[in-house]
């Protein structure tokens, strides 16, 4: 009963935001800031409620892909774990690039408890005048990586 009421608070949260999204996010930068809040708080979720596997992936179909990416994304197998490859206390915007309908938003995740650090790169495109998330790579040494 209790994971039932967690997950229905945190799907009322998640509307809550999805409806405002329109209206206070209109850059990639603030997309990218929104989306990296809203990936941790799905994340910690994921991660205390794991053991509905079905569950968690429509969760994640519904509160990060359908939030931030055009109808017909197709997402990467999904991962979480007890520490979130996305933070609003770790991972800070370096650069941005917008041309007219493309943007790509630079990131640098740093853990220093852990000695970490991670590059990723944001790509959106614009549609209708509303930015879409495209694609959230992870990039390291050898490449660019896939990783909605």
């Amino acid at each position: 009963m209790k994971k039932i009421f967690l997950l229905i608070l945190f799907n009322c949260f998640q509307l809550v935001c999805y409806s405002q999204i329109d209206r206070k996010l209109n850059s990639p930068r603030e997309l990218t800031l929104q989306f990296i809040e809203d990936y941790k708080k799905w994340n910690d979720f994921a991660f205390a409620n794991g053991k509905e596997e079905l569950t968690i992936e429509e969760n994640y179909k519904k509160e990060v892909i359908r939030k931030y990416c055009l109808p017909n994304k197709k997402f990467q197998n999904i991962s979480f774990g007890s520490e979130s490859s996305h933070c609003p206390l770790k991972e800070k915007i370096v650069s941005e690039s917008t041309r007219t309908n493309v943007s790509v938003v630079a990131t640098t995740y740093k853990d220093s408890k852990l000695g970490l650090e991670e590059k990723f790169e944001y790509h959106y495109v614009k549609v209708d005048g509303r930015w879409y998330l495209s694609e959230v790579y992870y990039i390291d040494g050898n490449g660019k990586y896939e990783g909605l």
